[in-house]
């Protein structure tokens, strides 16, 4: 699974690195037909492995960290 994962950054990559078109609507579609799907299957690798992998080895915050960890911090003095 980890080499699919890097194997879907390479493709990633190499999709951001191509389809510089001539148009804007010819760069859109590169990225709606090359660049979208390519991120996505990088996403849905890095997802898995993020629900087998324990949180202590997992070296990126989490869709969970990320969304409902927050911490808020008081300056007001009372």
């Amino acid at each position: 699974m980890v080499k699919d994962l890097q194997d879907g950054i390479v493709t990633l990559e190499e999709a951001l690195d191509g389809g510089h078109g001539h148009s804007k609507l010819d760069h859109a579609k590169h990225l709606c037909e090359a660049v979208l799907p390519a991120m996505g299957a990088v996403r849905k690798t890095a997802d898995t492995l993020e629900g087998i992998i324990a949180d202590d080895l997992w070296p990126l915050a989490t869709y969970q960290e990320m969304l409902f960890s927050c911490e808020y911090v008081s300056t007001i003095d009372d």
